[in-house]
């Protein structure tokens, strides 16, 4: 029931495999050193790691949010009673211990899960305790659930640098950037509407509709400027033309404005955000491929 209901799996998958095959693919491409990339089966375990460690924080999430959910959405599995917190704790259990042991072995990147996974934890505990952040400071919410997601990259850079002995280099961290300022865009534009219901998160109660709508946008545009700017599509190797493809997940952010227009809408469409993520990481995926492999592991 949890899973159906707060885990759609028809997104988190897909979200799951293009985020790790994606990111890592651009990761590649960005580093002169790495000459020859072909995503294989170890991709596909870092795929069930994320999809696995979303599951986690979504779990957490719940439990953290649950008084909040009693009083502004009813209807969510824990909030109505249709599962209860000894099972979400199992289920956050369970989903620890099949991540560490799937990445049992993998040096660096094991850490950086543990990292992470302890901050996850400290996190909800220290809300519990303290309730900070509370409700209202949506901004320093962000900020201090941020480095959850983040961590995410740096495991899949952890990894690829892993498999070639390397060093992280300054590309990785802008490719890190780029990447985190992307799921801004989401995180902001999911959340845009004109007429706030009573309790809703939003950010529209702190910049307003037009700025909320603005920066969305310029998070997006900012993405693509930075994979642009690192892969200088205007190069002359042939295959460095594959870099404009880092343009293309503009296109949904564009469609979900112009649609945002017509007053008649009080939501921008949150297809329009969940597809640009997932045009994100499947524009980076076409580089990697594009620019470095020369066959499919």
């Amino acid at each position: 029931m949890f899973v159906v209901e707060s885990f759609p799996l028809r997104f988190f998958i897909p979200y799951s495999l293009i985020y790790a095959f994606g990111l890592t693919g651009l990761l590649a491409a960005t580093d002169g050193r790495i000459t020859d990339w072909t995503p294989g089966f170890r991709l596909l375990i870092s795929a069930a790691t994320l999809a696995i460690d979303q599951l986690v924080i979504r779990a957490l999430d719940d439990l953290r949010d649950l008084d909040y959910d009693r009083r502004y959405n009813p209807a969510r599995p824990l909030a109505r009673g249709a599962v209860h917190r000894s099972d979400l704790i199992v289920l956050i259990l369970a989903g620890v211990i099949f991540v560490l042991a799937i990445n049992a072995g993998r040096g660096m990147t094991d850490l950086i899960l543990v990292i992470q996974l302890v901050y996850l934890v400290l996190l909800a505990a220290i809300e519990k305790r303290f309730d900070w952040p509370g409700d209202g400071q949506l901004l320093t919410n962000l900020a201090v659930s941020y480095p959850i997601q983040l961590a995410l990259s740096v495991y899949l850079y952890a990894d690829l640098l892993a498999q070639y002995a390397l060093r992280p280099i300054w590309p990785g961290v802008l490719v890190i950037l780029a990447a985190a300022v992307g799921l801004l865009h989401l995180e902001l534009a999911r959340k845009v509407t004109r007429k706030p219901r009573e309790g809703e998160r939003t950010y529209v109660r702190i910049f307003g509709v037009r700025n909320t709508v603005r920066i969305a946008s310029s998070c997006a545009v900012l993405t693509s400027l930075i994979v642009v700017a690192l892969l200088q599509p205007w190069a002359n190797s042939p295959r460095s033309a594959w870099g404009w493809a880092a343009l293309l997940p503009l296109i949904p952010v564009v469609i979900g404005r112009l649609k945002f227009n017509d007053p008649a809408l009080p939501r921008w469409p949150l297809r329009y955000a969940a597809w640009y993520i997932l045009v994100m990481y499947a524009s980076f995926l076409i580089v990697g491929l594009a620019t470095l492999s020369k066959r499919i592991a």
